[in-house]
């Protein structure tokens, strides 16, 4: 499969049971290599609403790391809502801040959990890659500086 192209379409038909003291909502997600998060239209009055959204993924070189991700990184969709009378609030990521959010759970749409916004998962996941090339080299430590740094700036670690 390495080095051929791979075509798919990712679906997201809609949630169930949502919260009744959400007037709108909508799903987002990242997939792979996605720069920003992908969404579905706002749906509104409604607790079981039909997104109907779909996406052609176009890999037209597979390689490890895109075969890596397939098998060791689970795909969170978010199911977002925004409740009846409450006042706007920003929603831009602003460094490892968390954001709340409303996450569906095995179709139930009851279970609340934070999560945390993009930049601190891309952080998260070059740390992630850090520890599996550590491992991989038969290391079982990583230096504090190198992961200090990715915290703080989200940049791999150099000995500078």
């Amino acid at each position: 499969m390495i080095g051929k192209p791979v075509y798919f379409k990712l679906k997201i038909s809609g949630a169930r049971g949502l919260p009744q003291q959400f007037n709108k909502s909508f799903c987002r997600y990242m997939f792979y290599l996605d720069d920003v998060a992908q969404k579905t239209e706002e749906i509104g009055d409604t607790i079981n609403p039909d997104y109907e959204y779909e996406r052609l993924i176009q890999i037209p070189c597979v390689t490890k790391q895109f075969l890596d991700y397939l098998s060791g990184q689970p795909l969170l969709i978010e199911v977002l809502g925004r409740q009846y009378n409450r006042p706007k609030v920003s929603r831009e990521p602003t460094g490892l801040n968390l954001s709340m959010s409303m996450r569906s759970t095995a179709g139930t749409g009851k279970s609340y959990r934070a999560l945390l916004n993009i930049d601190t998962h891309k952080k998260l996941n070059k740390i992630y890659d850090m520890i599996k090339d550590a491992k991989r080299q038969g290391h079982d430590t990583l230096p504090i500086w190198q992961v200090e740094k990715i915290l703080k700036t989200g940049e791999t670690g150099n000995n500078t």
